[in-house]
């Protein structure tokens, strides 16, 4: 018979252990929490460089980088950053006064990098006399879209076409922009004027509206 205090000493020690048998670092590091399978489940994703979240484990998840329910809008997640972002609005015609309403949010970018930010779309005129709807007529579009990282920079852009109908290509780019201390760089249009010139006729001037834009931010290597 062993004596009565190694009875004691060892009945003390296996009292902290786990019910289930399962020794490991994980299921040790979890005894006492309240939620014992939640703890556990969440140390076994995590041993395997994963998060836990929803009941599942994730890795570069857009919805879930760096932390659940940190959302890459529309991009990409690498190392618990986000890396990308992307808005594509399709359908009816951005007007000048719904330009700003739409914004693109990029958070959870590594900060210290530099980005490029772009900007597609299809600029046309808007309303127009008679007397400026001449098939002669050639067209200049004016925008700009809006990059804040703390402060607003306006990024203009310039189109033209031999037809005052038809679709200018609403493309530019801004390269090198750092990432500010929050890691979010908020983007948007804002919309300017469409020229049209007709020879022998005074320029007219007509809104802008630009239609399937895409917004997209991407971490610089």
């Amino acid at each position: 018979m062993k004596p009565w205090w190694t009875v004691l000493l060892l009945s003390g020690c296996l009292a902290g252990l786990p019910d289930d048998g399962d020794f490991s670092s994980a299921a040790l590091a979890c005894q006492g929490v309240a939620d014992y399978g939640a703890c556990l489940a969440e140390k076994q994703c995590a041993a395997n460089g994963q998060l836990l979240c929803g009941g599942t484990c994730v890795a570069n998840d857009a919805n879930n980088c760096g932390a659940c329910g940190n959302v890459c809008s529309g991009g990409q997640c690498a190392n618990g950053q986000c890396v990308s972002c992307r808005l594509s609005l399709a359908g009816d015609p951005l007007t000048p006064v719904q330009s700003n309403s739409s914004v693109l949010t990029c958070a959870h970018l590594p900060v210290g990098k530099r980005v490029a930010v772009t900007m597609r779309g299809q600029l046309t005129a808007g309303s127009l006399s008679p007397i400026c709807r001449n098939p002669k007529a050639s067209a200049c579009g004016h925008w700009q879209f809006v990059v804040d990282v703390g402060e607003q920079v306006q990024i203009p852009g310039n189109a033209c076409v031999t037809q005052y109908d038809a679709h200018m290509p609403a493309d530019v780019t801004a390269q090198h922009v750092p990432v500010p201390v929050d890691g979010t760089v908020r983007v948007w249009v804002k919309l300017s004027e469409v020229t049209i010139a007709a020879p022998g006729a005074d320029a007219c001037h007509s809104n802008a509206n630009v239609s399937d834009i895409v917004l997209t931010v991407d971490v610089e290597p």
